[in-house]
């Protein structure tokens, strides 16, 4: 239903409107990701505002009941009934000025409640990052997928384009794609070149000079790896911009807005980066590509130490070599906005099948 909505909007041009349907139909995402699984959503709430919740809870609970028993009986009383329905409405604006209150006290309260803000289109374009930022948000319909646009340069600009691809003829390329890459089937290539032709290529003109790229999937876009995406000069999407990916735009938002509610007294800086630690001696826990024993990576020095320059050394703290071992990470990870790790990795696939059975 929402995707039809979003989709009779574009085509009455209503970009705004559509964009803010869109971020509708994702709004459950935002509790999903942002409520305390672990603790009751009033934990933040004084006992005083715990009771008065409780209390007109029940008084609505009591002013519905005894509505609901008069209109079973036989004969439904007119006049109580609209005595009843005016008490109930009196309950419910005292409910709304109260959660009103506590949202303005209490905002995190509100965000695990899943109330979200209505959508702005500029405070969204306020979360651009730079003029060479954008968004790139998808809906995927029945027949087409709709994509959007959001930049901000010398103003706040929203575009809006159609693609003739739904969602069961999306999946099945997405899909063939991934079974490719992982095949390391030689022809990825072809698909990567098409996939970026029908997601990418009708927004390039909007992309001009965009180096950071937000991108907002949808449906079965979420397991389409864009950074693998080959433009018509065969490089990879990865290879021209910095991606990173959102549910939505309000949930970029709420996110970046608890982050910055939720950093720590100790608060250390924003990035903690460790390049190059010490290996040990014996072989990797499963056969590496070539031989046992990994190498060093003293190019992962040079890496984190760069970073460490463009944070600044006020926000940053770089260790390298035998300095950055495992304890640097557990004791001052939680200080910091930004963990960056460059050393060796490895794929347990055991490890990666099971790992469903894990918290």
């Amino acid at each position: 239903t929402y995707a039809s909505m979003v989709g009779l909007q574009v085509d009455r041009g209503r970009l705004e409107s559509a964009l803010a349907f869109a971020e509708r139909a994702r709004g459950r995402v935002l509790l999903d990701i942002l409520s305390s699984a672990h603790q009751p959503v009033t934990k933040s709430l004084t006992p005083a505002e715990r009771d008065q919740e409780r209390r007109l809870n029940v008084e609505l609970a009591s002013w519905n009941s005894q509505l609901a028993r008069e209109r079973e009986r036989p004969r439904p009383d007119r006049l109580r009934i609209a005595a009843f329905e005016a008490s109930r409405e009196t309950v419910r604006h005292g409910i709304e000025a109260f959660q009103t209150r506590v949202d303005a006290i209490h905002p995190e309260l509100a965000v695990q409640r899943g109330r979200l803000p209505s959508f702005d289109l500029d405070k969204a374009g306020a979360l651009l990052a730079t003029p060479r930022s954008a968004f790139l948000e998808y809906v995927v319909g029945e027949k087409r997928t709709l994509l959007f646009v959001l930049r901000r340069q010398d103003r706040l600009r929203l575009t809006a384009h159609v693609i003739p691809i739904g969602e069961e003829a999306l999946r099945r390329r997405v899909a063939a794609f991934r079974r490719k890459i992982d095949a390391r089937a030689l022809d990825f290539r072809d698909d990567a070149r098409q996939l970026y032709d029908a997601f990418i290529a009708p927004a390039r003109a909007d992309l001009t000079g965009v180096d950071n790229l937000t991108l907002m999937p949808d449906a079965g876009l979420w397991d389409l790896p864009f950074q693998a995406l080959l433009d018509p000069s065969r490089r990879y999407l990865l290879e021209q911009v910095s991606i990173s990916y959102a549910p939505s735009i309000t949930v970029l938002g709420q996110m970046m807005q608890s982050a910055r509610n939720a950093a720590p007294a100790d608060y250390a800086g924003t990035l903690l980066a460790l390049g190059n630690p010490r290996m040990s001696n014996q072989p990797a826990p499963r056969p590496a590509t070539r031989g046992a024993s990994p190498a060093p990576l003293p190019e992962a020095e040079r890496e984190v130490r760069m970073l460490g320059q463009l944070y600044g050394p006020r926000e940053s703290r770089v260790y390298t070599g035998p300095e950055a071992r495992e304890t640097r990470i557990k004791q001052e990870a939680g200080r910091f906005r930004i963990i960056h790790i460059a050393t060796h990795g490895y794929l347990d696939k055991l490890a990666v099948r099971d790992v469903g059975r894990f918290e």
